[in-house]
């Protein structure tokens, strides 16, 4: 299992997890070094796993909310009606909410909670191909 954490603004992952439930035959520690040299930014992954080329990703239960505010009321109240009215014509089963904030300070707040569902075959298949294309270019496997 690997897991992935990223904060908004920041291109690399903030955290890397790796779970083998003691299977691994190397130690953790090696694993993560081989990991980190793959490029894992967002586009990166994207990239490599060739994603884009891909329609098989469906996102699901989108539960979205926007909280806006400016310190001019009537500002906040047309991006609200904007925001809402873009949103609902861009998603297709939308659960979202639109919260103007009247005050004054300049808010923008967003949660977004969604499932995303891949479906991976493709996926493995391109990754195990890419890793023997990438260690033929290396001159083979390298036994530890």
């Amino acid at each position: 299992e690997l897991q992935l954490s990223y904060a908004i603004g920041i291109k690399e992952p903030i955290s890397v997890f790796i779970d083998t439930f003691g299977t691994e035959t190397i130690p953790k520690e090696k694993i993560l070094e081989k990991i980190k040299h793959f490029n894992l930014t967002p586009k990166g992954i994207i990239d490599y796993l060739e994603l884009w080329k891909n329609r098989n990703i469906d996102i699901k239960e989108i539960d979205l909310q926007l909280q806006i505010g400016t310190q001019d009321a009537a500002l906040t109240a047309i991006l609200t009606g904007i925001i809402s009215a873009l949103l609902g014509i861009t998603l297709r089963k939308p659960k979202y909410e639109v919260i103007p904030i009247y005050s004054n300070n300049n808010i923008l707040k967003i949660k977004l909670k969604c499932i995303i569902s891949i479906y991976l075959m493709q996926y493995i298949y391109s990754f195990i191909f890419k890793k023997e294309k990438f260690l033929k270019q290396r001159g083979g496997i390298i036994h530890e």
